[in-house]
């Protein structure tokens, strides 16, 4: 009787395409696997592919090879069947979709004539993918009280993931802004409106996920300045007399209450003088009472500096037109007109003559008694 000699499925094929080698009258030629080799660029992450192959000897045209892996403390299990080529050369292309320590080996269950074999244990440590987090502004630049749009994706796109925003001023630290998800496609966006002046750098964060690294994008910068304010001038009349007075009336917007301005008052649009310093009332509003004593051309502006959030403002320049208007005479005041007396001014003159008529006519008759008396 020929010895026999048992051969176990020990880290043989767990699936088809097992088979069983044996033979009866004499032992079984052995086959041998080469060094089983892997090409990839280290490290390996999540999703890449990696090629796996090997030679056997002797060479097997078309026959079948088995790849089996093993992923920590797990049971080996089928990743893939290939076959030989004329040479005996085999190969797998393969990937993984987890974080882990991986064993692969291959393995030929052998024919009639030779023994099966397995190849070396070939281990790989697969890591988390990586990511890339995109952050861009719409403006280097805003003012205070208007919007500035922070935008961006995550590459590879992860839609419905959430990216956290952070800022921070000068070197302090970093402090939450929003948390935002991102979109079908990858892409985020939020608009933000600063609340103080300053420079402020933000970045914006990916945590990662199953497959992925968490990414930061690079720090964007953007320099918030004061808001615009505005302030207004009317005046209740475009003319007056000299002895009327005109009104000069108009707010600070946004409502500043209790905040200083100034009026100024020009003869030419461009030469000013200081009017009057005044403050607004709880509205943001002012009034103020002018006359003149002189005609002319006389242009108004109103001018606030600001403050610690809002740059100060310069009024239009409305024109007022004055014109004399001569006083009344107080010693005239009740004193009848010579309308009233009934005595026009050919009056005066006939009466005037007649007076001096009556003294040359007595004088004549002085004259005329003296040279008598000197006759008798």
């Amino acid at each position: 009787m020929a010895p026999k000699e048992i051969i176990t499925l020990q880290n043989c094929e767990l699936s088809s395409p097992a088979q069983v080698s044996a033979s009866v009258d004499s032992a079984l030629s052995t086959s041998n696997f080469a060094s089983i080799s892997c090409l990839y660029q280290s490290p390996l992450h999540v999703g890449e592919q990696v090629q796996i192959q090997d030679t056997i000897a002797p060479t097997h045209y078309g026959k079948s090879v088995v790849l089996f892996y093993k992923k920590g403390t797990a049971s080996w299990a089928m990743m893939g069947t290939t076959t030989m080529d004329y040479s005996g050369a085999f190969s797998f292309t393969v990937s993984f979709d987890s974080v882990g320590i991986y064993r692969l080996r291959a393995s030929w269950s052998g024919d009639a004539d030779h023994e099966g074999a397995d190849s070396t244990i070939f281990t790989l440590d697969v890591s988390l993918a990586v990511s890339y987090t995109y952050m861009v502004l719409s403006s280097p630049a805003v003012r205070l009280g208007d919007a500035i749009t922070i935008a961006g994706y995550i590459l590879p796109a992860h839609s419905y993931q959430s990216i956290s925003l952070y800022y921070r001023q000068g070197e302090s630290e970093w402090n939450p802004l929003v948390t935002v998800t991102t979109d079908s496609e990858g892409k985020f966006s939020h608009q933000w409106i600063p609340d103080t002046v300053g420079t402020f750098y933000l970045k914006a964060e990916w945590v990662g996920d199953s497959d992925h690294q968490g990414s930061t994008s690079d720090i964007s910068i953007v320099a918030a300045s004061k808001a615009l304010s505005y302030i207004t001038i009317a005046l209740s009349s475009s003319s007056i007399e000299t002895v009327e007075t005109v009104t000069l009336s108009g707010a600070v917007s946004p409502i500043h209450n209790n905040v200083n301005l100034a009026i100024y008052v020009s003869s030419d649009a461009y030469h000013w003088s200081l009017l009057t310093s005044m403050t607004t009332n709880m509205q943001g509003q002012y009034v103020y009472c002018w006359s003149s004593l002189s005609s002319g051309t006389y242009y108004f502006k109103a001018c606030w500096s600001g403050d610690a959030d809002h740059v100060g403002a310069e009024s239009s320049t409305p024109r007022l037109e004055v014109t004399y208007s001569p006083p009344t005479n107080p010693d005239d005041q009740g004193t009848p007109d010579n309308q009233n007396l009934g005595i026009t001014a050919p009056n005066y003159l006939l009466i005037a003559l007649a007076i001096i008529g009556t003294s040359i006519v007595a004088t004549g008759i002085c004259l005329l008694t003296i040279v008598r008396k000197r006759h008798a």
